[in-house]
């Protein structure tokens, strides 16, 4: 009998089950969880320019449409700081010195920048070439877009640079 009785609540346990189920999705059926969106912002890193500076020293005269200027040498450094949640990549960073007043005297140059763990920073710093007046140095983090980020927006730092 007692057989009886355990047989009688397994199938009410079975048919309970169904019975309270959805129509569209059997309890009993495996269900399937899908993956979460693989751009998720938190898992990404984010490259920025946390600092730029400069210094100078002069380097000569040069003539620029007809007029003379004093020449520099500008020794440019860049912190690049990875504030995401996810390890940066190796990549490039580019750094340009422009006059104001003659955007086609670019001075430029790229550095390796080193992979990043999230919230790890790195300096990367070299020489460029500058005229006397307004400049204008920029610093471009992952300047080839080789790492995905969770803001592509903010790799940029400027400063302005006035060299005597």
């Amino acid at each position: 009998m007692s057989k009886l009785v355990i047989g009688i609540v397994v199938v009410a346990v079975i048919v309970g089950i169904f019975m309270f189920s959805s129509r569209d999705e059997p309890a009993l059926a495996p269900r399937i969880i899908k993956p979460t969106n693989s751009t998720n912002t938190t898992f990404l890193p984010d490259l920025i320019i946390s600092n730029l500076t400069y210094t100078y020293v002069a380097n000569g005269t040069v003539t620029y449409n007809s007029t003379n200027f004093t020449s520099y040498r500008v020794f440019v450094s860049a912190t690049i700081r990875n504030s995401g949640n996810a390890v940066a990549g190796a990549s490039s960073t580019r750094m340009m010195f422009s006059g104001v007043n003659w955007p086609n005297a670019i001075s430029t140059q790229s550095f390796s920048t080193s992979a990043l763990s999230a919230g790890q920073s790195t300096v990367v710093s070299g020489t460029l070439t500058g005229l006397s007046g307004l400049n204008r140095l920029q610093a471009d983090a992952d300047s080839g877009s080789v790492i995905v980020e969770s803001n592509e927006a903010n790799n940029m730092r400027v400063v302005n640079a006035t060299l005597p």
